[in-house]
Formats: structure tokens, C-alpha cells, sequence
């Protein structure tokens, strides 16, 4: 059985949409260090459609000499998560559409790698609803951004456990959650 992991980034104030407009300047090398990159090791990732499309048009052009994580996104198998695409450019990819949530439990059934989500909060929030995900990772940056929308816009409770903590020199923390039964 694979386990799904969640990555994002999030400000204090809960924002977690279009971290590549305000996170990247607190980014620092410790960071790349620890618990998340341990999400490496995954075999999939999983995409909204949004994120994919924006990811395809900026990662598979990353020398991957130079930029690691552009190594492991080119190559890692990807599943989008979406009910308009028909076809996914940067692969190896397919696209889950109609019962997304029965689809990937069906993948989290079968043996095989673990599944990383990358940002995607619809699919995220969906993931988190249907008890699907189970450890949600989030890099919470020192800044408030008064607006845009939050990781989990919705009024149903979802309990989770914190199992990991860790602060940097720049104020960033990171938070690792498993979900509870």
C-alpha cells in the first residue's frame, strides 16, 4: 500500500495559493536539508491541474545538474488530477478524471511507490476529506499576506498529530502532520 504525502507552503495567516509570488525570497539552503527532503524518495507525483499546467511550463527546462529538484520532477511519474485536461505534455504523466478520489485510492491500494503532492489545494483539500492523505507537510514563512486562499477552506474538522518540527535561521518552520484515524 503507498502513502500519500502533501508539501506547501504556507504563510502565518494561513495563504497557501501562489507561493512562487512571495515564499522564494526566504528560501535558504537548510531548507532543502531534513524531513522534507525525504519527499524525494517518492515515485508519483500528484498534480491538480492548475499546478501541473504551471509546473509544465517552468521545471522541465531546469538543468537538473544545476537545480536537483528539477532531476526529480522531470523524472518522476506524474498523475494530474483533472476533468478538463485530455492531454499531459511533460510526462512521463497520465490524468485521472470523474472519480478522482476513488482513482487515487485505488493507486494507494496497490503496491508500489509513495505519492507526493506539490502545492494543487483543491486536490489537496479533497485528499484531506476523503481521508486519503496521510502526512501533510507545510512550510509555514514569517509573513502575512492578508489574502488569497487558504490550504483547507472548509468547515469539516480534520484531526491530525504533529510528529516533527523544525525552525531555521530565517523563520521558517516546518510542520510535519500525520492524519488520524
Amino acid at each position: 500500500m503507498s502513502k500519500i504525502m502533501a508539501h506547501l507552503e504556507m504563510s502565518l495567516d494561513g495563504i497557501a495559493e501562489a507561493p512562487e509570488t512571495w515564499a522564494h525570497a526566504y528560501f535558504i539552503d537548510e531548507m532543502a536539508q531534513g524531513p522534507g527532503a525525504g519527499a524525494r524518495e517518492t515515485g508519483t507525483v500528484l498534480f491538480g491541474r492548475k499546478t501541473y499546467e504551471e509546473f509544465s511550463a517552468y521545471w522541465p527546462y531546469q538543468d537538473a545538474d544545476s537545480v536537483p529538484f528539477a532531476g526529480f520532477l522531470n523524472g518522476s511519474r506524474k498523475i494530474v488530477a483533472s476533468n478538463t485536461m485530455t492531454t499531459a505534455r511533460w510526462g512521463p504523466a497520465e490524468i485521472l478524471s470523474g472519480d478522482v478520489e476513488g482513482a487515487i485510492a485505488d493507486l494507494k491500494n496497490k503496491p508500489g511507490a509513495d505519492m507526493l503532492v506539490l502545492g494543487s489545494l483543491t486536490l489537496v483539500g479533497a485528499l484531506l476529506r476523503a481521508r486519503l492523505l496521510d502526512t501533510l507537510e507545510l512550510n509555514v514563512f514569517p509573513v502575512m499576506l492578508g489574502g488569497g486562499r487558504r490550504l483547507f477552506e472548509s468547515s469539516e474538522r480534520v484531526p491530525l498529530t504533529l510528529t516533527d518540527s523544525q525552525t531555521f535561521k530565517n523563520g521558517v518552520m516546518r510542520l510535519r502532520y500525520e492524519l488520524e484515524p
